[in-house]
């Protein structure tokens, strides 16, 4: 299908650049629809800088990021990021002749990668770079805002708290997508679908007593109402906690496992199997139970749990135990580095103090007996924040280590997020595929270069037993001075 698309629709360009003509099918439309959204919220890594547009695409490292600004627009429309260099460095004439100064300097402070690893597309309202339908509703929320297309905030901020509560919940993804379609009345239930005019009989096949909306469906119903009964234990015979409002009845169910304590609720299953049971009944003429449906709701509700504590054991247990590259990210001291006769371990730090002062990095080898024998330290450009300066200390050690052909060496930093991302990309045996910030692209260096050696490993240790690599990358920074290796 996607091939499709692409021969039909944008033979000659990308998705994200792709329009959609009068003519265009819906289902096309839509999609160009969501590619509008997507575009609000993407900034660019720059890696090889292949891809890139100078104007037009969001790679300066600002916050927000934004693309370069004119007067170079009109003479060099088309001008790409790799353009901009010349032998691995940025070309200073092109940059003061195209460009205003400004964005001259936020260019110069972009490190080029030194593997050529690819740019990253990143979504800059995410952590993690990765985009969610959770951040994607929330930005489309603000735009909506700010077009004055919202006429009842107090409305729509009751059910942003309702959707945030149903994000939460520690169910299947299937499940959370299911309420949240409940939410947006985008069940096809009897009365949506008579409103498309697909049916002509709207009424509940169940009772048969009134028009089928979710609300009925779900919680009217007096089907439905008997299996929440019986299932939640709490409600008096006779009486229904449930209004004529799926938001409100929602909030209800989830106040309700909230006050019972427990850590994965029986609700959001209770729901999603009342609807399977109605299925059931109108596409296959099999009518469950009452029994029946609570019963596969709670031997549901138990494989789930069996599921979370199946894979907290092996996140536990089973983290350090492939090949022999490893990352451990709990501190540990110089002691507790058990090294053998031929082994290195090698400390990395950085020194950063605002995104538009000089930085430092540096990095101090020792031998197995605790001994310093080689050094290095540096001043860099500015950037945007410390963890990008720890990067940048690992990379560019890793990189003299493994060029003066050192082996068996363990890289030890106390950047936490650094580290942990780290072991997550070794543990999955991948290329930075799914990392979406702006460590992509040297992980994807750092990874590189301790893949051409067997026995390197990175390890995360306390600030307090790192004072020696710190001193040298502050000494660098203040000094602003160039890079700078020694033997000991």
């Amino acid at each position: 299908m996607a091939r499709v698309f692409k021969a039909k629709y944008f033979p000659k360009t990308s998705l994200l650049k792709a329009t959609a003509k009068t003519n265009s099918s819906y289902a096309w439309k839509s999609i160009i629809h969501g590619t509008q959204l997507i575009s609000h919220g993407l900034k660019y890594i720059v890696g090889n800088r292949a891809q890139i547009e100078v104007w037009n695409d969001n790679w300066l490292p600002l916050n927000p990021p934004k693309p370069l600004s004119e007067p170079g627009a009109y003479m060099f429309p088309h001008l790409k990021v790799s353009d901009l260099l010349y032998q691995g460095n940025w070309n200073e004439e092109l940059l003061h002749c195209i460009m205003n100064q400004e964005d001259a300097s936020h260019i110069r402070n972009i490190r080029p990668t030194i593997t050529r690893s690819p740019d990253v597309i990143s979504w800059m309202h995410t952590k993690d770079g990765v985009y969610t339908v959770k951040s994607g509703y929330h930005l489309q929320h603000k735009l909506s805002h700010d077009a004055s297309l919202l006429v009842n905030s107090v409305q729509n901020h009751i059910a942003s708290n309702t959707f945030s509560k149903i994000w939460n919940q520690q169910v299947p993804q299937k499940i959370k997508h299911f309420w949240w379609k409940c939410l947006h009345n985008a069940l096809p239930t009897a009365e949506n679908l008579k409103k498309r005019r697909i049916l002509r009989d709207d009424n509940c096949q169940r009772c048969v007593e009134a028009i089928e909306s979710t609300n009925h469906l779900l919680f009217q119903c007096r089907v439905s109402q008997e299996i929440w009964s019986l299932s939640l234990g709490s409600f008096h015979s006779g009486t229904s906690p449930f209004s004529n409002s799926v938001h409100q009845n929602v909030d209800f169910l989830l106040s309700f496992n909230n006050h019972q304590r427990k850590d994965v609720s029986i609700s959001p299953f209770i729901g999603w199997h009342i609807w399977k049971a109605r299925n059931d009944l109108l596409f296959k003429n099999k009518k469950l139970s009452i029994p029946d449906i609570i019963n596969k709701a709670f031997m549901d509700l138990q494989q789930w749990k069996d599921s979370l504590l199946s894979n907290q054991e092996k996140t536990e247990t089973g983290k350090s135990q492939k090949g022999e590259k490893q990352v451990f990210t709990k501190s540990v001291s110089k002691g507790e580095l058990n090294l053998k006769a031929n082994e290195y371990y090698c400390f990395v730090d950085g020194s950063w103090v605002s995104p538009t002062e000089i930085a430092g990095i540096g990095w101090v080898l020792y031998t197995a007996n605790h001994k310093v024998f080689l050094q290095g330290s540096a001043s860099i450009n500015p950037t945007n924040t410390p963890l990008e300066v720890e990067a940048e200390a690992l990379r560019s050690a890793v990189s003299h280590v493994v060029r003066l052909g050192y082996n068996n060496v363990k890289f030890c930093g106390d950047a936490s997020t650094l580290f942990q991302k780290l072991g997550y990309v070794m543990e999955k045996e991948q290329k930075c595929q799914n990392e979406h910030s702006f460590l992509a692209t040297y992980l994807q260096d750092i990874m590189y270069l301790s893949h051409t050696y067997a026995n390197i490993s990175f390890v995360k240790i306390s600030c307090n037993v790192n004072t020696t690599a710190d001193k040298l990358a502050k000494e660098a920074r203040i000094a602003k001075s160039g890079y700078v290796i020694s033997w000991l």
